[in-house]
């Protein structure tokens, strides 16, 4: 059951160096559970639009008309567009034919319903969303492209269980498991407002469930398609950033369709 998945220790997901083995109550989500560390990476993607100027992702409130980024980040459902800080999410954004340049894909089944009583589920399948990655998708080779890497957790919110820190290494498409490549990544005792929120007192806002990091102070470790794994920089180049977490070279590219 959920509720026992969930609050299994899996030993490898959890980061010695930051808070060591978390467990949270959430009844929300069925109980105990075991925070994880890690998550999968995700890219940004341009969509399309001819009169668009060069995308600004550096921290900051502002961004320049024209560009919005395809994430397929959105709240809880983790499937649609959305727009840098600055500029707020579309009201009802849709899951299907959402832009997946990652070597991680999200699964097409959705769930609609699920009856506790008889441990059933009910759902359907969404449209636009690819297959399993096969290596031969993979066109910018296995040793340049992200699959996993820490996430960053702000060092006061350790034992908060946020959005993005509330249902552990069981998640789905969700900011527990998911984070994206194209916000600049952060220590843990480092924070932006635009991104994080100001600790101790400021709620971290949306874009804080997306952030990149560690708690280590040179870097954070991802783990590559080819099984290496890697410390990346904190000051790392955010396009180059963003180029390792795709598979197929769209990374900041303009896009119209969901390759």
């Amino acid at each position: 059951m959920q509720e026992d998945l969930q609050k299994t220790l899996i030993p490898i997901y959890i980061c010695p160096s930051r808070r060591g083995v978390t467990r949270i109550f959430n009844d929300e989500f069925g109980g105990e559970l075991v925070l994880t560390d890690y998550a999968g990476i995700h890219p940004c993607t341009k969509i399309k639009n001819t009169d668009a100027e060069p995308m600004d992702i550096t921290p900051g409130p502002t961004t320049p008309s024209g560009w919005a980024v395809r994430t397929v980040f959105d709240k809880g459902d983790m499937g649609s567009e959305r727009t840098p800080p600055g500029n707020p999410p579309p009201a009802d954004s849709p899951v299907q034919n959402a832009a997946y340049d990652g070597a991680i894909v999200r699964s097409p089944w959705m769930l609609d319903e699920y009856d506790d009583r008889l441990q059933l589920a009910s759902g359907h399948f969404i449209k636009g969303v690819p297959h399993p990655t096969k290596i031969a998708k993979i066109f910018d080779g296995t040793s340049k492209t992200l699959l996993i890497a820490e996430k960053h957790v702000r060092f006061d919110l350790y034992l908060e269980g946020t959005a993005s820190d509330d249902r552990g290494w069981t998640d789905g498409w969700d900011p527990d498991t998911m984070r994206c490549t194209c916000i600049p990544p952060l220590n843990d005792s480092e924070y932006n407002a635009d991104y994080t929120g100001a600790p101790p007192f400021q709620d971290p806002p949306s874009y804080y469930n997306l952030v990149i990091g560690s708690a280590h102070t040179g870097g954070f470790n991802a783990v590559f398609a080819d099984g290496s794994v890697h410390s990346i920089n904190y000051d790392v180049d955010i396009f180059v950033l963003n180029s390792q977490g795709t598979r197929n070279g769209t990374s900041m590219r303009e896009t119209s369709e969901s390759p």
